[in-house]
């Protein structure tokens, strides 16, 4: 009998877990189907997630859920459940976007914004342990940079796998590490995931 409640208390889904899914669902917009649909298949995934979690959400899980509070606010966002830990997001644009960063380069240049291309594919996906949220980019995200000892801007793709953290705001945002054009050395930089994001739903 101890051990029949034992598991059952490790397999039930945080109290605090209800709020955060009734504040994600009051976020769905009814008017796009399209986006419901994704917003559940996510809200499924998310909801497994939980129960495999006994006791407590990690910061992961938050960061998650706060992420797809934003897409599902993006009018045909396509959200696909890849795995119990990953989701798939395609997002189409009316056309390219740049949003304003400048961001200082050690005094070699600067940071001028994030492009956003009208084809824009990402994963989301917890990691081991449950607690970290990376941001797989696959297309559709560069940054535009400018150097002293460079003509014009350089626009450079960003590929592979980001992180999503927190500033000290508690806001979240995503960190890329790439390289210097011409060079093997590392460029890391950083933009918040809501203005990216607040972005994209004016080209929708």
């Amino acid at each position: 009998m101890a051990d029949e409640q034992s598991s059952n208390k490790s397999t039930q889904q945080p109290d605090f877990w209800d709020s955060y899914l009734k504040v994600f669902l009051a976020a769905v917009p009814p008017v796009s189907p399209e986006t419901k649909s994704s917003a559940e298949q996510a809200l499924h995934a998310i909801t497994e997630i939980a129960k495999s979690v006994p006791g407590q959400v990690s910061d992961a899980f938050k960061m998650l859920v706060e992420f797809l509070q934003e897409l599902t606010n993006i009018k045909g966002v396509d959200v696909q459940v890849k795995s119990w830990r990953t989701l798939d997001i395609r997002l189409n644009t009316m056309k390219e976007a740049d949003v304003p960063l400048n961001r200082d380069l050690a005094g070699v240049g600067k940071v001028e914004a994030v492009r956003l291309s009208k084809l824009i594919h990402i994963q989301v996906e917890i990691g081991e342990g449950n607690k970290d949220l990376s941001l797989r980019i696959h297309e559709g995200i560069a940054i535009v940079l400018t150097f002293a000892f460079f003509t014009g801007k350089q626009v450079i793709p960003l590929k592979g796998t980001a992180k999503i953290v927190r500033d000290d705001k508690g806001q979240l945002l995503v960190e890329s590490t790439t390289y210097m054009p011409g060079t093997n050395l590392p460029l890391t930089v950083s933009f918040p995931l809501k203005q990216i994001l607040s972005e994209i739903r004016k080209q929708m």
